[in-house]
């Protein structure tokens, strides 16, 4: 199973600005201490400040690391290329913009200790 393995939180970003800090706070809140993790921001071109504000978070945890687009090519080319440098044995990925609860990942990762390969979720 996989309770001690690495999780990757992959994150697409596009001018996120307003809510990089706060997503990255929530995340912290819901995996620090609980998961040996790593957050790789993909920002696919941003023009405003998201890549600074990634930048100064990079900063203060070892843990997050920055993919960076010089131009905008899309969310799903964003992934991709994220896909090629986790390196966590569990893949979660969530929007940038605060659509996904990161309170929901306790209940991902429990799924998948349940042998499921593969969790979809989605809001009702």
């Amino acid at each position: 199973m996989y309770k001690n393995n690495k999780i990757s939180i992959l994150i697409p970003v596009f001018n996120e600005q307003d809510s990089i800090n706060q997503l990255y706070n929530e995340l912290l809140a819901n995996i620090d201490k609980k998961y040996i993790y790593e957050i790789i921001f993909v920002n696919d071109g941003s023009v405003d400040q998201s890549k600074n504000k990634i930048l100064e978070i990079i900063k203060n945890n070892q843990y997050v690391k920055l993919i960076d687009f010089y131009k905008n090519r899309g969310k799903s080319v964003a992934l991709n290329e994220g896909f090629k440098s986790i390196s966590g044995n569990i893949l979660i990925t969530l929007d940038a913009d605060l659509q996904d609860d990161p309170k929901e990942i306790d209940r991902f990762i429990a799924k998948i200790n349940e042998g499921y390969g593969m969790i979809s979720g989605w809001k009702k």
